[in-house]
């Protein structure tokens, strides 16, 4: 049986990311073992609700033998998620599932990974950083972010 694993994930508009999962199975005496999905289709969709899509995940298998998967996104992709100059973020449920080779959901369940996905405004504007304070000729502003550790 597949237990979905729940992880936000957050990324900032102009930023580059990647993202990594490792899709194992865990036996009942706490044994883990990869899981291959060579034979798998994976699809990632983050949306404002079930029909109204805000972005589909560029899932690729880096080590498919082992359950490696993943994804990057480029400062390309992520200044088309959110508008240039917003200040605020936008935050969407999403899934990645995975489709069986003969075209039919894995039997218990499609989800693997479910979660937020949020884009955070970005702090650099045209060349200048916002609300930052000049320091002996530096400009610093202090933010804190989240990070998910897998």
């Amino acid at each position: 049986m597949i237990t979905p694993a729940v992880i936000p994930i957050s990324i900032r508009r102009n930023d580059t990311s990647q993202h990594r999962f490792t899709l194992t199975n865990i036996s009942d005496d706490g044994t883990r073992k990869p899981i291959d999905v060579s034979q798998w289709d994976l699809l990632g969709q983050a949306k404002h609700d079930e029909s109204n899509l805000f972005f589909e995940f560029p899932i690729t298998k880096i080590d498919a033998a082992n359950g490696v998967i993943g994804f990057s996104i480029t400062k390309a992709i992520g200044e088309t998620l959110l508008p240039i100059g917003s200040e605020d973020s936008i935050s969407v449920p999403y899934e990645i599932q995975a489709t069986t080779d003969n075209g039919e959901l894995y039997e218990q369940t499609g989800t693997l990974i479910s979660g937020t996905f949020e884009v955070v405004a970005d702090l650099v504007e045209e060349g200048r950083l916002k609300n930052a304070k000049n320091v002996g000729g530096f400009k610093f502003s202090s933010t804190s972010s989240k990070k998910t550790k897998l």
